[in-house]
Parts: C-alpha cells; sequence; structure tokens
C-alpha cells in the first residue's frame, strides 16, 4: 500500500510518518531496496538499500510531540582516562552514565591528559572525571566541575549519584 514514487524500489519499501500530522508533507523519513538500480544504470547487478531523512521535518514532529529538543552543544561529563588506562574503562564508565540518563563521551583518540580537558572544555563538558592508575587501585575517583573549577573526589559507586545531584543545583 506503500508507494514512494520511485519505480526502482524492489521488495522493502519504508516510510516514518509522526503519529500527530500536522504538516502538509507528513514523511519524516523514507527509502527501501533498489537491487535493480545499479543495473539499469549499466552497471553490475549489485544489492542496495538506502533512505532519506528529512531533518527539519523530524525537529518539527518532535516538537509538535512536546519532546524536548536540548542542545547538542552541552555535554554532561567528559570522561578523562590516562594513557596506562584501556579505552574499555572509559567505554564500561561511559556507557554506565548514559544508561543513567546522563550525556556523556570520551576521548576515542588517546590523546593526554591536557588534550583530553581542553576538549571536554570544547565539547562544553559540565564535569570531567578523571580516571587513572590511583583512582582505579583506590576506587576514589575526580570529578571536576567545568563551571567553578572545584574538584570533588567521591567513591565510585557514587560516581551517578553525586553527579545528578550536582547537575540540578
Amino acid at each position: 500500500m506503500l508507494v514512494r514514487g520511485l519505480d526502482y524500489y524492489t521488495k522493502t519499501v519504508f516510510e516514518f510518518i509522526p503519529a500527530v500530522k500536522t504538516m502538509a508533507q507528513e514523511t519524516i523519513c523514507g527509502g527501501g531496496r533498489y537491487d535493480n538500480l545499479i543495473q539499469s544504470l549499466g552497471g553490475k547487478p549489485m544489492p542496495a538499500v538506502g533512505f532519506a531523512i528529512g531533518i527539519e521535518r523530524l525537529l518539527i514532529a518532535l516538537s509538535n510531540a512536546g519532546k524536548d529538543i536540548f542542545d547538542q552543544n552541552t555535554l554532561d561529563v567528559f570522561v578523562a582516562v590516562t594513557p596506562e588506562i584501556p579505552t574499555e574503562v572509559a567505554v564500561k564508565l561511559t556507557r554506565k552514565l548514559r544508561l543513567e540518563d546522563l550525556s556523556a563521551d570520551y576521548d576515542q583518540l588517546r590523546r593526554s591528559l591536557k588534550a583530553q580537558f581542553k576538549y571536554a572544555d570544547k565539547q562544553n563538558a559540565r564535569f570531567c572525571i578523571t580516571v587513572g592508575g590511583n583512582e582505579l587501585q583506590s576506587g576514589v575517583f575526580s570529578i571536576k566541575d567545568m563551571k567553578s573549577g572545584n574538584i570533588i573526589n567521591t567513591a565510585q559507586d557514587k560516581i551517578v549519584e553525586l553527579i545528578k545531584e550536582l547537575k540540578n543545583k
């Protein structure tokens, strides 16, 4: 029953339409398979899939649905890791923070701590957690409030609770 108006689609075709229909152009995202398209243009047979999304339409639909569209240029927590610490430590801590509805990131380029702090500042991170060998051994982590410059030490299992408390102040 779905017709995208393009005859090169084969098999699967899809559209995403918001439940609250307030726009003249309702489709937010659409696409499908077009396995025969490349061959019809003179190429070798090749399976293919694609889609297009209207970012403005998506933002309007989210707004109409009462969803809060937050500033993507802010970050609740940045996890800075010293060079000797495996990346997996940062990944696990970042994931834990994200599962608690905190926006969090870590340095994937393995830069120096100084460069990581600069990057955290550039990302407008509210807090920065430093993870090094001493922190892992003692179980006590330093959380820097990037606004005030204050550093608070807390047990690893209290990080989420403390950041949420500080964030709401």
